[in-house]
């Protein structure tokens, strides 16, 4: 979604609402953290959800993996980019990510893996209590081309009125949608409401969500 007007210094833009969206890891990692997350299912970890697709336990951030603490920093580097938060040191080392304690980690918060199969989809949901929530899409199976909307990522306008004034070039009332990539984090207000379309085709498509409060220093 992009804005198709000229800004200048009559007109503002009132009530942004920030979204990021980048790669960040690729390759290798994302194979590896594929064989943690379906190992895990495979021994019976975590739940069905009404979609039908499976989440692990919300402990995600204590998990020892080397990758995932490696995703986990990125990730919180980003949410500390759109926070404007000062630029430190956000390297994975014991007694400092995966814990709650304030006195050693930058953030609080959880996550949680998501396997959905063909056919399966997440409901529309928000995550309140948290500043940011992050989706990671670690793959995407192989869709099925002619599907349409096919394991997309919706994120929905939050202004409930917004539909009732139709204006084309301000996409009023539309929702965002992402086509997940492997490697693509989004990254949004927790606040916001959020989907994933069914997802038909081969193999897994699998993604990490994170919600994250960012500590004052």
């Amino acid at each position: 979604m992009s804005l198709d007007i000229a800004m200048s210094p009559e007109l503002s833009l009132v009530f942004p609402t920030p979204i990021l969206s980048r790669t960040l890891l690729t390759g290798a990692v994302n194979e590896k953290l594929t064989r943690i997350i379906l190992g895990r299912r495979r021994h019976g970890e975590g739940a069905r959800l009404s979609g039908g697709g499976w989440q692990s336990a919300p402990d995600l951030l204590t998990w020892p993996d080397l990758e995932v603490k490696l995703l986990i920093s990125e990730v919180v580097a980003a949410a500390r980019l759109i926070n404007a938060a000062p630029d430190k040191d956000h390297a994975w080392n014991p007694g400092r990510c995966g814990s709650v304690d304030r006195n050693h980690t930058p953030y609080r918060g959880c996550g949680w893996a998501n396997v959905n199969g063909d056919g399966h989809y997440n409901p529309a949901r928000a995550q309140p209590g948290y500043q940011w929530c992050a989706i990671y899409h670690v793959t995407t199976g192989r869709p099925a081309p002619d599907r349409v909307m096919n394991g997309m990522l919706e994120i929905m306008d939050p202004r409930p009125a917004a539909s009732f004034g139709h204006l084309e070039k301000f996409a009023f009332g539309q929702p965002l949608e992402i086509e997940p990539k492997p490697g693509l984090v989004v990254i949004f207000p927790a606040w916001l409401q959020y989907s994933v379309h069914p997802f038909f085709g081969m193999g897994h498509r699998i993604s990490i969500t994170m919600n994250i409060t960012l500590e004052e220093d």
